[in-house]
């Protein structure tokens, strides 16, 4: 069953909108941006919602510093909308006074590429200075890759 084109091609409910059900979600969202204009809102335009960022999502890295060595723990998700944060965590300058920096990822419950990328700049800016922990998530995102052999990865 096809929609009725409304005259114009490329129009807000074409064929293909209509084939995938678009049609309702599209009126009630005219429909909202009408009752918006008439109100007099100075912009009356349509911004999707972001889903909140929940605690099991975002990461968190906390920073334990023990004598000569520093002890990262890393939990929550490391994606590539979080990678940033452990690449700015790792990539500091630490002083010569450390001489270890363990990277605990046993609390990561999810991990992509663009995590286990920024593990290996991690040890190319930390060299063997760098020990990792890992947690059964990245263990199998690592164990994938072939990726154990080239990090720096203290078995547990």
């Amino acid at each position: 069953m096809h929609a009725r084109r409304h005259g114009r091609p490329g129009h807000l409910f074409d064929d293909r909108s209509a084939r995938v059900g678009l049609r309702p979600a599209l009126l009630r969202v005219r429909s909202s941006l009408r009752r918006a204009a008439r109100a007099g809102a100075p912009d009356a335009q349509f911004r999707p919602r972001r889903a909140p960022a929940t605690p099991a999502r975002a990461l968190a890295i906390t920073r334990e510093r023990h004598g000569s060595g520093v002890h990262l723990i890393v939990s929550g998700t490391l994606d590539v909308a979080s990678a940033q944060r452990l690449r700015a965590e790792c990539l500091r300058d630490w002083p010569d006074e450390i001489h270890v920096i363990l990277l605990d990822m046993a609390r990561v419950t999810s991990m992509d590429g663009s995590g286990l990328g920024e593990l290996h700049a991690a040890y190319r800016h930390l060299g063997e200075r760098l020990s990792i922990i890992l947690g059964p998530t990245c263990a199998h995102v690592i164990h994938i890759a072939g990726a154990r052999e080239r990090l720096p990865i203290i078995e547990g």
